[in-house]
This record gives C-alpha cells, sequence and structure tokens, in this order.
C-alpha cells in the first residue's frame, strides 16, 4: 500500500525563474554568492579599463597591471555568471510547484519521552488507514514530535511531511520506506529521486493534526 499522497500548496508551473527562486529558496546560497562574484568581477574589469586609460601616470612596473587586473576580473565575472545561470537553468527552471505527502493514520500508542537536558518529546505509534479500517498489511510508523496536541490514544489523524519543492516527475503516492529514512536501510549515495521522492524525511520532521470527526 501507498499511504502517502501528494498535496499542492502551490503552482508554480507558469511562474517566471527569478520568481520560482524567491518562492522556493532554491539554492539560495549559491545563487547569491554566485551573483556576488559575479559583479566582484565586473566591478574589477572596470576598475581596471579605468587603470588602463590612466597609463600615462603609471610609471614602467606597473603599466602593465591593468592587464591583469581585467583578466582576473574576466574570470571571476566568467565564474560567478556561470554558476549562477547554472543553477537557475538546472535546478530552479524544473521545478513545478510546492507542496507536500500526507497520509491518514490512527494512533496505536503514544509514549512521552522526559529528560533533563532535553524537551519533552511523544512518540506516536501510527497504523496508516484506507477509509475507516486499519491497513495491518502497511507496517506502523512511529513519529516524534514535541507537542502532543490533545491527540489521544485511538484518534484519527493526517501525518504531514514538511514542504517539499515538487519537479513534476515524483510519484503522487508513495510507499512509507520511499520516503522516512529512519525506517529503511539505504545505499550508499542513493537519492531521493531514485526513490519517487522530493526529499527524505525523518520521523521526527511530520507534523501531526488531529482529525476533526
Amino acid at each position: 500500500m501507498k499511504p502517502f499522497h501528494y498535496e499542492e500548496t502551490e503552482g508554480l508551473r507558469h511562474t517566471n525563474i527569478f520568481q520560482k527562486a524567491i518562492e522556493t529558496g532554491v539554492e539560495s546560497n549559491w545563487l547569491i554568492l554566485g551573483l556576488i562574484i559575479f559583479f566582484i568581477g565586473l566591478v574589477i574589469i572596470i576598475g581596471g579599463i579605468f587603470l588602463s586609460f590612466q597609463k600615462f601616470n603609471l610609471n614602467k612596473e606597473t603599466k602593465n597591471k591593468p592587464a591583469t587586473i581585467i583578466a582576473f576580473g574576466v574570470v571571476a565575472f566568467l565564474i560567478g555568471g556561470c554558476a549562477f545561470f547554472s543553477i537557475l537553468m538546472t535546478k530552479i527552471a524544473p521545478i513545478q510547484s510546492l507542496g507536500y505527502y500526507e497520509a491518514d493514520a490512527k494512533v496505536v500508542n503514544i509514549e512521552k519521552q522526559e529528560k533533563v537536558s532535553q524537551p519533552t518529546q511523544y512518540h506516536f505509534k501510527l497504523r496508516f488507514m484506507v477509509g475507516n479500517i486499519q491497513d495491518k498489511k502497511t507496517r506502523s510508523v512511529d513519529i516524534i514530535t514535541k507537542k502532543r496536541n490533545g491527540i489521544k490514544n485511538g484518534d484519527k489523524v493526517k501525518v504531514k511531511t514538511p514542504q517539499m519543492v515538487f519537479t513534476g516527475g515524483e510519484d503522487k503516492q508513495v510507499k512509507v520506506d520511499q520516503l522516512i529514512t529512519d525506517i529503511r536501510h539505504m545505499r550508499d549515495n542513493e537519492k531521493p529521486e531514485d526513490n519517487g521522492v522530493p526529499k527524505f524525511v525523518s520521523v521526527d520532521e511530520f507534523n501531526i493534526q488531529k482529525q476533526s470527526k
């Protein structure tokens, strides 16, 4: 059974590439770094050109320095520009939507854990549901949260992943072991996209909400 199904929060199919970058924050640090290097290179080039027009004021030892400065600026300009636009085209342009995976479950057991130097944690043992029937063929899963949210044993709940960035090739319905890293043995260098999901999720990253009756 595939208990988790895709829910879209924001469609980005018709959004321009720069707006996608702002909305999702994907690779934002690298984009900013690339842009900074790009503009540093541009400033160096302009500075080198300015110095080249002042050659008549330079002595013999410094007359060749403008060309060196411009060459250095061109290298920085190209590296920064290529990095920036490469990230835009390979990481940002394919983005189609923002969303999350959600599943219906029933609380089988709640264990409260209190430690001296750590916040209180609640371990929820959940059994996934098919309509109003517990799916006993699919293994139960333990989810860890810091808030109980008034949930009791026997309550029906919605289990949601954090928001994810989707490029369109991911599965709409996924199995537990496609998604949750803590209950699966991962092969070396295994990637989320190899399992049809945008990212792997840890058991302490889920949001649990009590279903209204």
